[in-house]
């Protein structure tokens, strides 16, 4: 859990520079300094990263607000400030992953970053869509001026400065009031920094009003895209097409029905005198989460009438923790489930591992996708020995069953294609390992079936597929 991992600090200081055009545009105390430090907040840091990286579209029932946390495992809390484990994660996961990690930071920080010097409305985050080179993530201040950031992460100066021409080419393709471009640069023995350059803008499509609605939808689309709650989700989406004005009569219908699902169904938890509507989900042994969403954003007037809270919040209760956004979701860490035993039937919380789908797993890290397969290995009876940090073969996960051992090695390709030259290097970290079995674990499809012959099973995407929706097929694939 976030809360036990961070128990020391939940704030780390980065350190910003500002473009001197970007100083008019601010609004925030200080309109004058280049350069300050600025404190993060790892649960919001979480948040945001997962609202503007996960897909709205097509969402699933799999929370995902586990599978973000594990990016905080790579940080290094011991001085104060945002410091990123890069050697570590470069020499046990690889340049492609320390390369997805920088993103994800960079997205991240950047938001985080803006709400500081923009004093922007936090339901109005919103992640930009669209099949073209776009911005990232788009937003309204408090008085009304429509915020665009394209963002970009790096491990190093270097690769920073050349990020940023693109990124400066990239903000300009949406109208805004300011388009900001946001280089972010995470660092091993230093403090990481993040910088604010070119903010020009130009006047937005939409009236201010209707901007902040179409935005706060997408927004709340989006969280719950990454919170796991796809009705949710879909619920949003539809109010957003409500407001547009461009809804077909059977979306509105679809729309009322999940209303009422959501209305009548889903569980109710008060904190600070407001009503939150949402669901449990067991994260692991004894711990859980709740997700939930202020009662009032789920009716239509509610919804436009909404005001955002003053404050983030942040606090333990009856041995749980508490997080309310602003924006009016609420996340609550639990290991005291008893202290809910009045609001849900205990026995009846499901797992949330139990809802993944293969989508999701293409949009995970490997650390997320080993933490997943140990609860496949789980469900299938075997006891897990091993995970990465602790083998001198540098072997992703070991397990056993009935005394044998099985090693496994992860890995997601972001396109979701292997060549055969990859396969092979691949297979040659495996096919040397003492083992009963060794298998391959990948979101690609296997390149050829000649692959097979090498000592090594692959669990491809097709396999993966069907072991996502059936646990127990992994037997018949690992031939037990």
């Amino acid at each position: 859990m976030i809360s036990s991992f961070l128990a020391t600090f939940r704030n780390l200081r980065i350190e910003v520079e500002i473009d001197p055009l970007l100083l008019p545009h601010l609004d925030c105390p200080d309109k004058t300094s280049l350069n300050r430090t600025l404190t993060v907040n790892l649960f919001k840091l979480i948040y945001v990263i997962g609202t503007i990286q996960t897909r709205r579209f097509d969402p699933s029932r799999r929370q995902k607000f586990t599978d973000k946390s594990d990016l905080l495992e790579k940080l290094n809390t011991d001085t104060g400030d945002f410091r990123v484990r890069i050697a570590n994660v470069q020499g046990n996961l690889g340049s492609e992953v320390l390369k997805t990690l920088s993103e994800d930071f960079g997205v991240g920080l950047s938001v985080m970053v803006a709400t500081k010097l923009f004093n922007v409305k936090d339901s109005t985050i919103e992640r930009i869509y669209g099949n073209d080179r776009r911005p990232d993530w788009q937003c309204q201040t408090q008085t009304n001026r429509l915020l665009v950031v394209e963002c970009k992460g790096a491990s190093d100066d270097a690769r920073s400065r050349r990020q940023e021409a693109r990124a400066i080419l990239q903000k300009a393709t949406r109208q805004a009031d300011i388009r900001v471009a946001s280089m972010a640069v995470i660092r091993e023995h230093a403090t990481s920094t993040t910088r604010f350059v070119d903010p020009p803008g130009d006047e937005p499509e939409l009236d201010p009003e209707t901007q902040q609605q179409v935005l706060r939808a997408g927004h709340y689309a989006s969280v719950f895209s990454f919170l796991g709650h796809s009705e949710f989700s879909r619920y949003f989406n539809r109010m957003r097409l409500r407001i547009l004005r461009t809804i077909s009569r059977k979306q509105q219908l679809l729309k009322d029905v999940t209303f009422n699902q959501i209305r009548d169904n889903y569980q109710r938890v008060e904190f600070m005198q407001r009503s939150y509507a949402g669901t449990f989900s067991q994260t692991n042994l004894g711990q859980y989460l709740f997700v939930g969403v202020d009662v009032d954003l789920i009716y239509y007037l509610g919804f436009l009438e909404f005001q955002d809270y003053e404050n983030d919040v942040d606090e333990d209760r009856a041995g749980n923790h508490y997080i309310r956004f602003k924006d009016g979701i609420l996340v609550i860490e639990i290991v005291n489930i008893g202290a809910f035993a009045d609001v849900v039937n205990i026995g009846s919380i499901s797992n949330y591992q139990q809802f993944t789908t293969i989508s999701d797993i293409d949009a995970m890290t490997v650390i997320s996708l080993e933490k997943y397969w140990g609860y496949v290995l789980a469900q299938n009876g075997f006891e897990i020995s091993l995970n990465r940090g602790g083998s001198a073969d540098s072997l992703d996960l070991v397990a056993f069953l009935n005394g044998r051992r099985y090693v496994f090695e992860f890995k997601i390709f972001r396109d979701r294609r292997m060549n055969p030259a990859q396969a092979e290097r691949l297979i040659d970290v495996l096919r040397n390992t003492d083992s009963y079995r060794r298998i391959l674990v990948t979101n690609a499809p296997v390149p050829a079936a000649g692959m097979y012959g090498l000592g090594v099973i692959i669990i491809g995407r097709l396999q993966l597929q069907q072991i996502v929706q059936t646990p127990s097929r992994l037997m018949e694939f690992l031939d037990i």
